[in-house]
């Protein structure tokens, strides 16, 4: 009786951190995912303005 109930208190301890790296991970995924997305409207943002102020020149040759 008690090894199944160490053995089931194990189980759960095991399952727990489990659950707490992923929740983790998770979380760390979606916070580089948001990084990225304010790089990306930060790039879009800045070289819109940039391309309406200097367009690109032609080639003189």
């Amino acid at each position: 009786m008690f090894y199944q109930l160490e053995t089931t208190q194990i189980q759960r301890d095991f399952e727990r951190d489990v659950d707490k790296q992923a929740q983790a991970l998770s979380l760390y995924i979606e916070e580089k995912f948001a990084a990225l997305h304010h790089l990306k409207l930060i790039v879009e943002y800045q070289a819109c303005p940039i391309v309406r102020l200097f367009p690109a020149k032609p080639n003189p040759s």
